[in-house]
């Protein structure tokens, strides 16, 4: 069965190497796991430490960790705002036009404040 490993883990084994003077095979047989997992975990802090993430994983330092996050709301504040253009040019394009005593009709008003003309023809 495949094991995964948190960011945190991550990162603390890479430290040993970078910082700890540790050599890659040292630090492997010491946390038990793969060379190869390693030093791909190295190359993805040095690449995140440049600014940037490798495709195809997940970010390690919690800086990059944050901004995945943002593009993530980002990028669905973006669509939110596409269907919203897309909603207001379909209700523009609908051109219905009401005059003013149909609409008193229709929504109950008083006739006689707001439609003076047609309070006016039902007093005679």
């Amino acid at each position: 069965m495949r094991r995964t490993f948190s960011p945190d883990y991550k990162v603390a084994a890479v430290k040993l190497v970078t910082e700890q003077g540790y050599s890659v095979a040292q630090a492997c047989s010491e946390l038990g796991i793969g060379e190869t997992a390693l030093r791909r975990w190295i190359k993805q802090v040095q690449a995140e430490k440049q600014g940037y993430v490798l495709p195809g994983t997940k970010p390690l330092s919690p800086e990059q960790q944050r901004i995945r996050e943002l593009e993530q709301r980002i990028k669905i504040l973006e669509e939110d705002k596409e269907i919203l253009k897309k909603a207001t040019a379909i209700f523009m394009s609908i051109k219905i036009v009401w005059n003013k005593t149909g609409l008193c009709a229709i929504f109950a008003f008083r006739t006689n404040l707001l439609c003076p003309e047609k309070a006016a023809g039902e007093a005679q």
